[in-house]
């Protein structure tokens, strides 16, 4: 299973490639680190 990473764009200025950026998938990433991070600050005490 794949997913895509770019877009290739052609046009009258030329070739470009532009990544896809999920925003979704990078704030759950981000809360999940951080509640993991919460998680063992708080075993630590």
């Amino acid at each position: 299973m794949g997913r895509p990473v770019g877009i290739v764009v052609i046009g009258p200025d030329g070739v470009a490639v532009r990544p896809i950026v999920d925003v979704t998938k990078i704030a759950l990433a981000a809360l999940t680190a951080s509640g993991a991070v919460l998680l063992m600050l708080i075993k630590l005490r």
